[in-house]
C-alpha cells in the first residue's frame, strides 16, 4: 500500500503493519518524488481512518521517529503483523 499525498509520487522503501484485534496501523517510510525528503506516513483504522505524514531531511531522524511509534504501539499491546523492504528504482 502506498499512501499518495496527491501532488507527489513517493517512492516506498519500508512498510510495516501493526495489529491489535481488528484494528490496524500502517506505517510506510518513503522518499519523495525528488528523492530528497523522507516521509514517514502512518494510517490507522478504527472508527475512522486517520493519516499523518511527517517529513525528514535525513534518514536517521525518520528511523528514530518510527522507533518511537513502534515502541508506543508494542507497549499498548499491538503486534507487528507485516514488514516489507522495497528496493526503490533510482534513475
Amino acid at each position: 500500500m502506498t499512501f499518495s499525498s496527491g501532488t507527489t509520487a513517493p517512492v516506498p522503501v519500508l512498510r510495516w503493519i501493526y495489529a491489535h484485534g481488528p484494528r490496524r496501523v500502517f506505517c510506510e517510510l518513503s522518499l519523495d518524488d525528488g528523492r530528497r525528503i523522507y516521509e514517514l506516513r502512518t494510517m490507522s483504522t478504527g472508527t475512522e481512518w486517520r493519516m499523518q505524514i511527517e517529513r525528514f531531511a535525513d534518514l536517521m531522524p525518520a528511523f528514530l521517529r518510527h522507533g518511537q511509534l513502534e515502541a508506543d504501539l508494542i507497549r499498548d499491546g499491538w503486534t507487528l503483523e507485516f514488514y516489507e523492504r522495497l528496493q526503490p528504482t533510482l534513475h
